[in-house]
């Protein structure tokens, strides 16, 4: 309101000291109201004096355009700020504005970690799609983040373009998923999951972070600066834990490293890995439902691997965020023969297209 009323009293201003102008004889002492004098001598005072209309034409012109242009931007911030995206499903709705005012502690109180697993239907899909069903997705609260990150449709492919903070997780958790007879979905425990992050390239000035955390996390903060996350940070080899643990645990890394995470879920033990090499167990006793996540606070642009491509690490060279992947293929058999393969019976229909659904009632189709 300040910043309307400011223009609109100044131009108030403008206007009365217009009006009351007046233009005084150097002769005589006499005031016109801003015409052309002549004295005694044929001199003429006041030609080329701009008159008081143009004064205040200019002067109207420049507030009323100041006003135009702040309403302008006003409406467009209103417009990115109710922005809409799909959500992850039953993910608490986190308000946009309570995404950088909150502190971590309050945050997590707010919002506790969900413990829960993907829904029966998800598991299926899951199963059927394999390791390309994990995919990073930026949180649809954070406007902030819709704005500075780029994804690409496999959700390999991470691209980071601002220069504030921010935050990515996937979709789904680090979880094997189970098809029981009864339809029911459960995790069986595996004994590892792990994948991988290569950079790609990013700004000399960029601090990148890889790790796992719970969900909802305040995208506003790299891994490891919140509650129920640990995150390797890139600019002194440090591992942050819960936003106060911090100790070196590795050396420094950039464009060309190879970053792994490896999680032990019967143990809780966290690890990581750097261009194939163990660099130790970083964190124990962790048992929370946790998700991949990347993050930096300005340009980079990563790569990931789920298991698709060998890993630099060998020694987890049969593990993703499925735990095995011979037992995420045994499932995929089993649910086959259960419920069928669709698209092998399409196949046999010799139709063009084969259609998989995914929850949410979302079509990915495929040509033949």
């Amino acid at each position: 309101m300040r910043g309307v009323l400011t223009p609109l009293l100044i131009l108030l201003s403008i206007i009365v000291a217009c009006e009351s102008s007046t233009y005084i004889h150097p002769s005589t002492g006499t005031t016109t109201g801003g015409t052309t004098t002549t004295s005694g001598r044929g001199v003429r005072y006041g030609t080329g004096v701009p008159t008081c209309n143009t004064v205040c034409k200019i002067a109207l012109a420049s507030v009323f355009g100041s006003i135009i242009v702040c309403g302008i931007l006003l409406v467009g911030l209103i417009f990115l700020c109710r922005r809409c995206f799909p959500v992850y499903p039953k993910a608490p709705k986190i308000q946009p504005e309570e995404q950088i005012p909150i502190t971590p502690k309050l945050f997590t109180k707010k919002y506790p970690p969900q413990e829960y697993l993907p829904s029966s239907e998800h598991v299926q899909y899951i199963i059927r799609c394999g390791t390309p069903a994990w995919r990073f997705m930026p949180d649809p609260a954070s406007w902030c983040v819709q704005r500075n990150t780029l994804v690409d449709e496999t959700g390999r492919l991470v691209r980071f373009c601002g220069r504030e903070d921010s935050m990515m997780q996937t979709n789904y958790p680090l979880f094997t998923p189970s098809v029981l007879p009864q339809g029911g979905s459960t995790a069986s425990p595996p004994s590892q999951f792990y994948f991988e992050v290569t950079v790609l390239d990013h700004d000399p000035n960029t601090v990148m972070a890889v790790g796992l955390a719970s969900k909802p996390y305040p995208s506003h903060l790299l891994p490891g600066w919140s509650s129920n996350s640990i995150g390797f940070h890139s600019d002194e080899g440090k591992k942050f834990f819960s936003g106060d643990n911090r100790n070196y645990y590795g050396s420094s890394w950039s464009t060309g490293d190879t970053l792994g995470v490896g999680y032990l879920p019967q143990e809780g033990t966290i690890y990581f890995t750097m261009n194939g090499r163990f660099l130790g167990n970083a964190e124990t006793g962790i048992f929370h439902l946790l998700f991949p996540c990347i993050g930096a606070d300005g340009p980079a642009t990563f790569i990931i691997n789920f298991g698709e491509q060998p890993y630099l690490y060998i020694q987890a060279a049969e593990y993703s965020p499925a735990g095995l992947t011979r037992e995420l293929e045994r499932q995929k058999m089993y649910l086959e023969t259960i419920l069928g393969d669709p698209c092998t019976e399409r196949r046999e229909e010799n139709r063009e297209h084969i259609t998989i659904t995914m929850p949410g009632d979302i079509d990915l189709t495929t040509t033949q």
